[in-house]
């Protein structure tokens, strides 16, 4: 599969994706979709992709939402001689 070969993952997701009727069967698929690499998920850890209700075509439009990670700061370490 391509995206394994490029290293890329889907976004994770909630909410209903396209439903419909083909030969006489339900199926279910997803016409857009988000991918990312490592360094996305690194810079975005808690991205999410929701699907939204549809407005009259096939598509279903898309929300994503990234929460950027914060870094902690961590302050200069000082050896305290005094505590001996």
């Amino acid at each position: 599969m391509m995206a394994h070969e490029c290293r890329i993952k889907e976004t994770p997701s909630s909410g209903n994706i396209v439903y419909g009727m083909k030969e006489n069967m339900w199926v279910q698929w997803r016409l857009n979709r988000a991918l990312w690499n490592a360094k996305w998920f690194r810079l975005f850890p808690q991205e999410h992709l929701q699907y939204l209700e549809r407005l009259g075509s096939d598509n279903r439009p898309i929300f994503i939402s990234m929460k950027k990670c914060k870094h902690r700061r961590v302050g200069r370490f000082v050896f305290d001689k005094d505590g001996l």
